[in-house]
């Protein structure tokens, strides 16, 4: 056996009254609490009481719309084409670039200090200080001396070199 439906009598003229103000099937089921095919079965389940009457109110609800649609863009127009309206003239955008300042502009940017030259390094990670230690581990063990890298002072003192790491 069929549940009951919710359709009541009274609802139909609601029904009606929202579609003739314009509102859409959607909103009108969610003003009864009801989906938009819910709706669309009562219509059919009741063609001759209420589909033929929802069909006049909708065009009636159409016809409103299109009816304030067409007061809008009137009013829209009447404003455009009023007598004493005037409309604003902005001054063209400029679209050459100004040579001297674009120059001036790339010159400080190429010619700036970048900010990390005058600073310290960051500490170095532990990885890094791992292969810095390995690599003083290898410098340090006994290597014959090049004859290029036998330099001397006069005194016979031999000249140190420079490490690279000293200013760091």
């Amino acid at each position: 056996m069929p549940r009951p439906s919710l359709f009541r009598p009274e609802m139909a003229e609601t029904l009606r009254e929202l579609v003739a103000q314009g509102h859409s099937l959607g909103g009108v089921a969610a003003e009864l609490g009801v989906s938009r095919m819910t709706l669309h079965r009562w219509m059919r389940g009741n063609v001759t009481t209420q589909r033929q009457p929802l069909k006049e109110a909708r065009l009636a609800g159409r016809a409103e719309r299109a009816a304030n649609r067409a007061a809008e863009a009137e009013r829209l127009y009447g404003i455009r084409h009023a007598r004493n309206h005037k409309w604003l003239r902005l001054p063209p955008r400029p679209t050459a670039v100004d040579a001297t300042a674009a120059r001036a502009t790339l010159d400080l940017l190429l010619n700036q200090e970048s900010p990390g030259t005058r600073e310290p390094p960051d500490p170095a990670d532990a990885h890094d200080e791992a292969a810095r230690r390995s690599a003083e581990r290898r410098a340090a063990r006994g290597q014959p001396v090049d004859a290029w890298q036998d330099e001397a002072w006069e005194g016979g003192e031999p000249v140190e070199l420079d490490d690279p790491r000293a200013d760091w």
